[in-house]
């Protein structure tokens, strides 16, 4: 459920559209900004596309077969008014004047993300904590502070990469010709027009004569408008710069501290390397799904000091650029940061928690999606539907399960046992009534996000992650 959008409705896999158009009538996780969705599949309040649809203010319809329904089919291609109220929906054809008196009502205001560039070293979670979020990103600092609040639950042993690394890099690294035409043969092979990479491809080559770092590539991008007009050359050309930055040369001193760091933690172990920017995990604006995390090893070719690049990148990734785009952030101001922690590869279930039952608001409690091993929650790539349910607090202090929807892997059990869900919600309310005043929230207001995992043959729990819910404002 949402308010209402002008956009046009557009067949799935159509690459390159506006901001104010829907793609596809099936929810992806890498689907393009948009200012309203239609999905054949229903997904829970939890999953990203719900969670970026609430944050925006935007409406989120799930409908069976909505490619052919009919008050769908004739309008694909088409401008169009789309409302979603509770129970129901209108869609009708639009004109391009209302649209775009509608979409002027949209601006936000400029935001401007804070870093601080300077801080240089690998610092572990214990000694950082919430107010760090300028030097490493908010995920990194909340992690941190997690390990503080509630070391048993929280991952151990990690450190953040700060700022300082990122900005470095992105200074000091000149992309050479070869580094181009690398970027334009990947482009032909994922899949875009000739014409198009031929663009991205030229605008590589421009900054090679330039010897640009790759921040005046990113500037040259920024201020390129053409490309602001011209959503498949954008894509492209972004796709490019995000390629140079997943391959360029990093400081080889920098390089050597990070595999070793990881080496004391995991030996030959892996961990995860978690993007932490200063434009996720908001009051305001979650980020969720926008940037991307990879496994790595202290050695061979998944060593912590390459993939570090690729989170690196994602900072310029299509989906990121556009969701900011909208939310009116200063590109040129995000930072990546990476929080870094052991992997935990055999789960044997995962979910997210919010420390408000948003489905029943007026009873006390916390709203809990739950899935199957490692099968995603927030973004199912299978249809699988997750195990729903609030935790209710009794009145004798015990905890009541309020179950809404097995999961679609274990249609006739409960996922979690009752210990493990009063473990679960001892661990969050301490969390919750911990971060309220680091918010200035009043702990019955505060709506915070949590993602967890039961891993091992013991179930043991672990909470990777505590952010703000993001509210439309």
């Amino acid at each position: 459920e949402g308010p209402v959008c002008y956009a046009a409705v557009c067949l799935a896999g159509e690459a390159g559209l506006r901001v104010g158009e829907v793609k596809g009538l099936r929810w992806r996780e890498d689907v393009d900004l948009v200012a309203g969705t239609i999905t054949e599949e229903a997904q829970t309040p939890l999953a990203h596309v719900n969670v970026a649809a609430h944050a925006r203010g935007t409406p989120n319809l799930a409908l069976a077969d909505a490619g052919t329904d009919e008050r769908v089919k004739p309008l694909l291609g088409k401008l169009v008014r789309f409302e979603v109220k509770s129970g129901e929906f209108t869609l009708s054809e639009a004109t391009l004047k209302d649209a775009e008196a509608f979409w002027e009502t949209q601006q936000r205001p400029r935001y401007v993300p804070e870093h601080d560039d300077a801080f240089e070293g690998l610092p572990g979670f214990a000694d950082i904590g919430f107010s760090g979020s300028s030097v490493i990103g908010v995920k990194a600092a909340n992690l941190a502070e997690l390990s503080h609040v509630v070391p048993d639950v929280a991952p151990p042993a990690g450190f953040a990469v700060p700022f300082h690394y990122y900005n470095e890099y992105m200074q000091s690294y000149h992309p050479t010709a070869a580094d181009c035409d690398a970027a334009r043969v990947d482009c032909a092979e994922e899949g875009r027009a000739t014409l198009v990479c031929d663009g991205a491809g030229a605008r590589c080559q421009a900054g090679v004569t330039a010897n640009s770092s790759l921040w005046e590539h990113a500037d040259r991008l920024l201020a390129d408008e053409g490309l602001a007009t011209d959503a498949p050359a954008r894509e492209a050309a972004l796709d490019g710069l995000a390629y140079l930055i997943g391959h360029g040369t990093i400081d080889p001193a920098f390089g050597e501290a990070l595999n070793a760091r990881v080496g004391d933690i995991v030996g030959d172990g892996k961990v995860r390397l978690r993007s932490s920017t200063n434009s996720e995990d908001l009051p305001n604006f979650s980020g969720a799904g926008l940037y991307e995390s990879f496994s790595a090893t202290a050695t061979g070719e998944k060593a912590a000091s390459i993939r570090v690049r690729e989170v690196w990148a994602s900072v310029w990734r299509w989906r990121a650029h556009e969701e900011r785009t909208f939310w009116n952030i200063d590109h040129r101001e995000v930072r990546m940061g990476v929080a870094v922690h052991r992997s935990y590869p055999d789960e044997a279930a995962n979910g997210v928690l919010l420390t408000q039952n948003i489905v029943d608001p007026l009873t006390a409690g916390m709203y809990v999606n739950v899935q199957k091993g490692e099968v995603s929650v927030t973004n199912p790539e299978g249809g699988e539907v997750a195990e729903a349910f609030s935790i209710v607090p009794s009145p004798t202090g015990a905890v009541q399960i309020a179950t809404r929807r097995w999961s679609s892997l274990s249609p006739d059990a409960a996922l979690l046992s009752q210990a493990e869900v009063k473990a679960l919600y001892a661990a969050a309310l301490k969390i919750q009534y911990h971060f309220a005043p680091l918010y200035d929230v009043d702990p019955f207001a505060l709506i915070l996000d949590m993602e967890f995992k039961f891993h091992g043959p013991e179930r043991t729990l672990v909470i990777k992650q505590v952010r703000p819910y993001a509210e439309s404002r």
